[in-house]
């Protein structure tokens, strides 16, 4: 399920005449009441993190120097965030999340130059396996490494955990001049694919106003 992403008009969910909640009035355990939920929690965190400003954080891009990240995003820039919790770029014959969602911006490199907008991704894998992302997309782009997930800590980004190990989770900023502008999140992995287009059809939209 897509949440919603449009931060415009109140924020404040819908109530009942006892002032319940439409979700609160739901059995807690049904389906229905946990995406009611979610879709609440993304809705309260898209508004927390626009207007903020990327952190002044170092790392390591693949064919690139390391760079403060405010320096990889001059101007207008669209970051997007993958788990990076795949060593494979395939996986049973199929192209993994990371992959399709790393494909659809690179065979949109040309519209993003026209736009003047510079594309980076963000990985939880380290500098080691990433190098080899960025080899089979021929370095198409900005491709950071933070394992530590130092972008994550400074804005509180959303995570997950596989034991000892913390993975961002999937979702894109798009950023004017270093300042988070829109949020698409969550980007679902059976939608990583379509995100470039999400990010172009919303600036092509008039977004930047």
């Amino acid at each position: 399920m897509i949440f919603p992403t449009d931060t415009r008009g109140s924020d404040r969910e819908p109530t009942s005449s006892d002032g319940t909640s439409s979700h609160d009035r739901l059995p807690p355990a049904s389906p229905l009441h946990k995406q009611m939920r979610e879709a609440d929690d993304a809705k309260r965190f898209i508004a927390r993190l626009v207007n903020r400003t990327l952190p002044d954080v170092e790392l390591p891009a693949v064919g690139a120097r390391r760079e403060m990240l405010q320096t990889y995003a001059t101007g207008r820039a669209v970051i997007y965030f993958v788990p990076g919790d795949k060593d494979e770029a395939y996986e049973g014959g199929r192209p993994t999340p990371d992959t399709a969602q790393h494909r659809g911006y690179v065979n949109r490199k040309a519209t993003f130059e026209e736009m003047r907008v510079t594309v980076i991704s963000v990985s939880s894998q380290p500098m080691s396996t990433l190098l080899g992302v960025g080899v089979y997309f021929d370095f198409s782009h900005f491709m950071l490494s933070d394992p530590d997930l130092t972008i994550a800590d400074a804005l509180d980004l959303p995570t997950e955990r596989d034991g000892d190990t913390r993975y961002y989770r999937r979702l894109t900023l798009v950023t004017d001049h270093s300042r988070i502008v829109k949020v698409f999140y969550p980007v679902p992995h059976g939608g990583a694919s379509g995100n470039a287009r999400q990010a172009i059809a919303w600036m092509q939209a008039g977004g930047w106003r």
